[in-house]
């Protein structure tokens, strides 16, 4: 069977991707040197950066975050923040 196409699970769908494209992001994002993930997450929608680093180690996303501009990292903390289940 030919591959189908997953535009649901594509970043800048505007769901924020689906779970297992997340999760992939996640495993990738966590393997790599942070300015380069830092790079990537300034061009994904903030929703979907904040879905990744959600499935990430806290550690990997904090050396992400403090590889991005200020005000990037505090929107996505933010977008983050908000995103998180209340406890």
């Amino acid at each position: 069977a030919a591959p189908q196409p997953r535009a649901s699970g594509h970043p800048s769908s505007g769901s924020g991707g689906d779970a297992a494209q997340v999760e992939r992001t996640a495993k990738v994002w966590d393997q790599m040197d942070p300015e380069a993930a830092a790079k990537i997450a300034q061009r994904l929608p903030d929703v979907y950066v904040a879905r990744v680093f959600a499935q990430m180690d806290p550690d990997q996303v904090a050396e992400i975050l403090g590889s991005l501009p200020a005000k990037t990292a505090a929107r996505l903390t933010t977008t983050r923040a908000n995103a998180a289940p209340a406890r």
